[in-house]
């Protein structure tokens, strides 16, 4: 499917009432799983089909979800793959931090992963400043995606909100230094030096994989439709109106 084709399936779904409502039903039932699958530590997949959602929502633990994106991004010639390289590299949301992170996916492919960690935390930080706050006064991470959510327009772009506040909430947690230290990724912990990144590839990865989420939600309507048409059920709900 090229460029041109795309581009007249989106039309087609703005001018079709029946089918944009369709659409924006089937979306509203997916929150509360993007959601969840930020809760076990994932940002939504910018390139999920609803058959990859199904999955996510039969999904039971965070470390089987760790596998599944895992081996989703394990082929360098997967489409996943492909889309997460190339829009942290061409993004405009991501600009002031392309030459960082061609550092960083050369460590990550070189499987350093505990320098990808610490670089790739900062500059989600300041990608989700950036992608918000063009002010860049506020600094609040977890109020920003939350403030962020509440004004989303409905459908793609707040089913990934959605899924990027929940993911900051978590990352973003307050635990008391003095206390244990946190089983799972915790920004504040890892840059004020309390506990040393553990080298994990499923922590390295989920900071790319959201700092893709980030870079596409702004203007997720084209990309979100690349993703839906690789769905077979999608594709026949498309020519039953009228795009075939």
């Amino acid at each position: 499917m090229d460029d041109q084709e795309v581009d007249g399936l989106l039309e087609m779904v703005r001018g079709s009432s029946s089918l944009h409502r369709r659409f924006q039903n089937l979306l509203a039932r997916l929150e509360p799983d993007a959601r969840r699958l930020a809760r076990f530590g994932w940002t939504l997949p910018m390139w999920a089909t609803p058959s990859d959602m199904l999955i996510v929502a039969r999904t039971t633990s965070a470390r089987s979800l760790d596998t599944y994106f895992l081996r989703m991004y394990s082929d360098p010639n997967s489409y996943q793959y492909r889309s997460l390289v190339q829009t942290l590299r061409q993004s405009p949301q991501l600009r002031p931090w392309r030459a960082v992170l061609r550092e960083v996916l050369r460590a990550y492919d070189r499987r350093l992963y505990r320098v990808v960690i610490p670089t790739a935390l900062a500059v989600l930080e300041g990608a989700l400043v950036n992608a918000v706050d063009q002010s860049k006064r506020r600094t609040d991470p977890k109020k920003l995606a939350a403030n962020e959510h509440a004004q989303a327009s409905p459908g793609i772009e707040s089913l990934a909100w959605a899924s990027i506040d929940e993911f900051a909430a978590r990352l973003y947690e307050y635990r008391a230094f003095q206390g244990r230290a946190p089983r799972r990724l915790n920004r504040h912990w890892v840059h004020h030096g309390r506990m040393p990144p553990r080298g994990s590839r499923a922590d390295a990865l989920r900071l790319l994989h959201a700092l893709h989420t980030i870079a596409c939600a702004k203007r997720p309507a084209r990309r979100s439709l690349l993703g839906l048409v690789r769905d077979p059920r999608v594709r026949e709900l498309l020519a039953a109106n009228g795009a075939a």
